[in-house]
């Protein structure tokens, strides 16, 4: 007999959810797995279901609980120590004498060389496990957006100097390759994208991987190219969402009474809140898909006028005599009610954003952030971080602007004051993470020569030639990438413009100024007059991509659309992106990241000694 054993109330991926059923729907019949004992339910993740089946498996529990007497028992995981964790049984369940059955694990998207390693030291798991994987190499996010989903890349690959995500980005390019042809032009910023495009070629060479016009060209970035994005504050709507509550493989998690009003948790003291998962894909939620480039403050107004306008006709209903009339008012009405539950949900998360940021603070980090993207010298950053430290604001955000400084100014002035101001507030196990960021470069003193001269970093520089801060620009406004930072363009968004243009040339200048090598395409020309109707052109970010980039693009493809659709020539062309990366991350999930201990890279007696070395506070 086979048991595969799902838990419904805490799968996490959509995704991979999908992935699972679609793949036993393809292998057999529900008459087939009626006859062969397979009971599916769902995706099993975390402790909490852990807890309740395993509780339930007793041989008296009945036919809800795991039947002992059941040959095989897999379980279908996320690659994660946690899960791993969670396979401790219970004593009935592991000694019962009536156990007979073997189990089994299968990995989603697959099992990492890491998890195995850890699963083998498990000791508390006496018996045999069978290992499976889907080798999901890659996840379809959206239609436009694909992601490995490996939440350790952007640590492995620039603290570690692990490439082997790099290596395995590189064999996926390669099947997207030998399904739709051999890309024609490639755009390389970075070391990293430089050494992604040398793992791509030899893979290229080795199966003979042939042109065609399907793909025409390919940016490759490396996340050296712009650490800064990933840093300054979000203001789309989607950016928000995933500062808020983490958007996970195209969903989010809430409180079930969060988007379900009328929802009233029964044994309120007993159980803990119901989570639901609300997907955010345009095959699914195409209404938050429309609002998910906006600026979230439009988003909200946008949200007010549509309840506000059908409420007024609703109230006009009686005024309303000719048939015709009344037809065109109910098709309306029906829409808008069609709308009530996206409409109540989205005003629910906005509702919920706006409470999460103080105006004054958000008003004071925002101006702070575009005077240091402006590149002006900062003269009080010490009292302003001080002030903000002792009051134990937000982690996250006092240190982004630390980095953005220190990466814009040639370092901190008294870093190692405010590090220690920091430790003592925030909590000593943040030291993993300050010498992973000074390992990185990202932090740093300020050199005396910049305390006594003009300075002007290359990145102000960058700024200035590439013409990344729109002066003029106003909430609301929407035609020029800058809107993606109300008014700054992340270095990364312009690149990618500009190669979709074919004009890396004239910018030859500023991408010298970038750190890493620059591989420049054979021909610009065709890029900028494509000949097909339909023009792919693949972004692979190394290292991973927030939200607000892939907004981004996703701005890109919307503006070519216009063009093509407004264009009355015959043979015109249309150019649209494709984003591939290793994961997609915020500064949150970055810091959380970076701020683990695994000893081989940062040791307990490294520890002890920066602890010594942390200087005392002056009186």
């Amino acid at each position: 007999m086979f048991y595969l054993k799902i838990s419904e109330k805490t799968k996490t991926s959509f995704f991979v959810d999908q992935y699972c059923f679609n793949l036993l729907k393809n292998l057999f019949t529900l008459e087939e797995l009626k006859d062969m004992h397979i009971l599916i339910d769902y995706i099993f993740t975390d402790g909490g279901a852990f807890v309740k089946y395993t509780n339930d498996a007793s041989p008296n529990h009945g036919s809800n609980g795991i039947k002992l007497e059941e040959k095989l028992i897999v379980f279908i995981i996320e690659p994660k120590n946690e899960n791993i964790d969670n396979l401790i049984f219970s004593d009935s369940m592991m000694n019962g004498t009536k156990r007979t059955m073997d189990f089994g694990i299968i990995f989603v998207p697959e099992e990492t060389p890491k998890i195995i390693e850890y699963l083998m030291k498990m000791n508390s798991l006496n018996t045999n496990f069978q290992l499976y994987s889907f080798n999901m190499e890659i996840i379809p996010i959206d239609a436009d957006l694909y992601s490995m989903d490996i939440e350790d890349s952007f640590r492995e690959i620039y603290v570690e100097k692990n490439y082997d995500s790099i290596s395995k980005l590189a064999s996926i390019v390669l099947k997207f390759q030998a399904a739709f042809g051999k890309v024609k032009h490639k755009y390389i910023k970075g070391d990293k994208a430089k050494l992604f495009n040398d793992f791509l070629t030899l893979k290229e060479e080795e199966h003979n991987i042939r042109f065609n016009d399907e793909i025409l060209g390919m940016i490759v970035l490396d996340r050296s190219a712009d650490f800064i994005t990933p840093l300054l504050i979000n203001t789309t709507y989607e950016g928000m969402m995933d500062d808020c509550f983490g958007i996970n493989k195209g969903c989010v998690k809430v409180k079930k009474s969060f988007v379900k009003s009328n929802f009233k948790p029964e044994h309120k003291k007993k159980r803990p809140e119901e989570y639901l998962e609300y997907p955010l894909t345009s095959d699914i939620n195409k209404f938050y898909c429309k609002l998910r480039c906006m600026n979230f403050q439009v988003a909200l107004r946008y949200i007010t006028n549509i309840t506000q306008s059908f409420t007024q006709k609703m109230k006009m209903n009686d005024e309303t005599q000719k048939t015709s009339e009344m037809t065109e008012f109910f098709t309306q009405w029906n829409q808008y009610v069609h709308l009530q539950d996206y409409l109540r949900d989205n005003q629910g998360f906005l509702n919920y954003i706006l409470k999460q940021f103080d105006s004054n603070d958000f008003n004071l980090i925002n101006q702070k952030e575009k005077s240091l993207i402006n590149g002006y010298s900062q003269t009080n950053s010490e009292i302003f971080y001080s002030d903000y430290i002792s009051e134990k604001k937000d982690f996250t955000t006092i240190l982004n602007l630390m980095v953005i400084e220190s990466l814009t100014q040639g370092g901190l002035k008294n870093y190692a004051e405010m590090k220690r101001d920091m430790l003592n507030i925030y909590g000593y196990q943040k030291i993993f993470l300050f010498r992973n960021l000074e390992a990185l470069g990202w932090l740093k003193e300020k050199d005396k020569l910049s305390l006594k001269s003009a300075f002007k970093s290359d990145y102000r520089t960058i700024c200035e030639n590439l013409n990344l801060i729109y002066k003029d620009f106003k909430i609301g406004k929407t035609d020029d990438l800058s809107y993606i930072k109300t008014g700054f363009c992340p270095i990364s968004l312009k690149l990618i413009e500009k190669a979709g243009e074919g004009e890396w040339t004239s910018i030859k200048d500023s991408l010298n100024l970038i750190p890493g090598e620059t591989v420049f395409p054979n021909d610009e020309s065709e890029i900028s007059n494509p000949t097909e109707k339909i023009n792919t052109i693949f972004v692979v970010f190394v290292g991973g991509v927030t939200y607000s980039e892939i907004e981004g693009i996703r701005f890109l493809n919307r503006k070519y659309k216009q063009i093509y659709d407004r264009s009355d020539d015959d043979n015109k062309t249309r150019k649209q992106f494709i984003i591939i990366t290793t994961q997609i991350f915020n500064s949150k999930r970055l810091y959380d990241n970076l701020g683990k201990n695994f000893g081989s890279v940062y040791t307990m007696k490294k520890f002890y000694d920066d602890l010594q070395e942390t200087p005392t506070k002056k009186k």
